[in-house]
């Protein structure tokens, strides 16, 4: 079975059948990871809603994802560091 979820997937039930896969000690980082996600999108369709912003590319979507998640792995966020690589 994928790591990635597919359109249709409903969030909460992937997260949940996946986390499972994942060993326990490296469970909080992925918790970590796809929140962070999917903060990061709910901002962005906030500013476009809320605040007529533009749409962004998808590196102006990702790269601000991967530079949270090595703040966090640099400050000793449990698990996050196997998302930076």
């Amino acid at each position: 079975m994928s790591m990635t979820p597919s359109h249709q997937d409903r969030l909460q039930d992937w997260w949940t059948s996946r986390r499972k896969q994942i060993q326990k000690e490296e469970r909080k980082g992925f918790d970590s990871f796809v929140t962070l996600i999917s903060w990061t999108l709910r901002k962005q369709r906030n500013n476009r809603v809320f605040h007529s912003g533009n749409i962004c590319s998808v590196l102006a979507t990702v790269e601000p994802i991967f530079a949270k998640i090595r703040q966090w792995a640099l400050a000793g966020g449990g698990g996050v560091h196997r998302y930076c690589e």
